[in-house]
């Protein structure tokens, strides 16, 4: 059985529209699938996010306020679900030094694919 492209792309409006939200956090520890959230959230990141379709995939944008997250060290972001702090998705990154002129931008894109 192939999963057609319009599943897909059913799938793709599903996951986006259940996200939101997304948050930087200070812990940067390795990802596992099993991680359910993120390691040490800081204050003042977690910030609605721009999610885009596009065909079988989802783009993501987030962005911080200037400040945002003031005297804080960034090593991994997480979307999740709509206001329940659950992540679906999660990164670490090279930490990131924030002061009051810290303005943090990320983009991501989620592609679903089949093979034949």
């Amino acid at each position: 059985m192939v999963l057609l492209n319009i599943g897909i792309n059913k799938m793709r409006d599903a996951i986006g529209a259940i996200i939101n939200e997304s948050t930087l956090g200070s812990i940067g520890t390795e990802v596992l699938v099993s991680d359910t959230g993120i390691g040490s959230a800081i204050a003042g990141t977690t910030k609605t996010i721009t999610v885009t379709p596009f065909n079988n995939g989802l783009k993501f944008e987030y962005t911080t306020d200037a400040g945002d997250g003031d005297g804080n060290i960034a090593r991994e972001f997480i979307i999740d679900e709509s206001g329940d702090n659950i992540a679906l998705f999660r990164a670490v990154f090279p930490e990131i030094d924030i002061d009051s002129t810290t303005q943090i931008e990320i983009n991501s894109q989620l592609l679903l694919i089949q093979e034949l």
